[in-house]
């Protein structure tokens, strides 16, 4: 058997013929004539050293050897597909980084903020998409992957952007109407909103907790009031003035600078969890990509000082 692989075209010819059991619609699938066809299947069957199909009248039935070589080569073929694809896609799209962040940091934080990338490089594009799981849940053809939890994962080289803390935050009317400028203890009498999930940090503090650790015995009302599993509504309602909020400081920190809410007490509660920015494995680094990457460090670092 030589050592040469066989053509790609009488491989694709052998796939179409083993997947229409039949050198007519194999032929016509591929647009060619069915004497072509059977050139190109003696020809392989010559390279293999063994018979690939058994006619049986107007159709055509595999080998063994056949019947195994065909899901790997179908594979190969639409990995050959996906690949060629990429090629043209980057080339039309060169200009283009694709991010996928978490649905309340892209809210809340990066769609906020963007104009300062397009403002430094605004020879490139920024795509968003919206997926909460990362690298193991994003679109496959993303550039950037930022997500929220205790670690990056083991899928993609990653590293921290930014480490969380909790900050209760209320609006201005708020903080007037319950006076909170005098002290945390206002609190025992003001309506609180709580952020709860079954994926939350084990670090983030309830209000109780929180009360707690400031020496102040909770009150019952610290249980009672609205409670939220969206991190955004929770800070939404707490900017609409319905509530002192314990929230994510990047993802408040907008509302924060814009004076639509206060930081509390200057009260801070580190937690475990982090965003990491990270970007698939085996990918070349292009401009857009690492212009963004070094963008959004520096923008975080320099929003959030505290934080780092």
């Amino acid at each position: 058997m030589n050592e040469a692989l066989p053509s790609l075209t009488a491989l694709k010819v052998f796939a179409s013929c083993a997947r229409n059991r039949s050198f007519t619609r194999a032929a016509d699938e591929l647009g060619i004539t069915p004497g072509a066809v059977t050139q190109h299947i003696r020809a392989l069957e010559l390279w293999a050293g063994t018979p690939l199909f058994r006619r049986t009248g107007r159709s055509v039935l595999l080998t063994t050897k056949a019947e195994a070589a065909l899901p790997l080569l179908t594979e190969g073929f639409g990995q050959i597909s996906q690949g060629a694809g990429l090629l043209r896609f980057e080339d039309e799209q060169a200009h283009v980084v694709n991010v996928v962040a978490p649905p309340t940091f892209a809210a809340k934080w990066l769609l906020t903020r963007l104009d300062g990338f397009r403002r430094d490089y605004p020879e490139f594009d920024v795509w968003v998409s919206v997926d909460a799981q990362g690298p193991r849940g994003g679109k496959a053809q993303s550039d950037v992957y930022i997500r929220y939890g205790l670690d990056a994962g083991d899928e993609s080289i990653a590293e921290p952007l930014v480490h969380d803390e909790v900050v209760p935050v209320a609006s201005p009317e708020f903080v007037e109407r319950y006076g909170l400028g005098n002290g945390p203890t206002g609190l025992i009498a003001a309506p609180l909103l709580h952020y709860v999930s079954d994926k939350i940090d084990p670090s983030f503090p309830d209000w109780p907790a929180w009360f707690q650790a400031h020496g102040i015995a909770s009150p019952l009302e610290s249980t009672r009031g609205s409670r939220f599993d969206h991190p955004g509504l929770l800070i939404d309602q707490a900017v609409s003035g319905r509530g002192a909020a314990l929230a994510k400081r990047i993802l408040a920190t907008p509302d924060i600078i814009s004076g639509r809410l206060v930081q509390l007490f200057g009260d801070r509660t580190p937690v475990r969890s982090a965003y990491w920015i990270s970007r698939p494995r085996g990918r070349t680094l292009r401009p857009p990509v690492q212009a963004f990457i070094d963008w959004i460090r520096t923008d975080v670092r320099t929003a959030c000082p505290e934080l780092h």
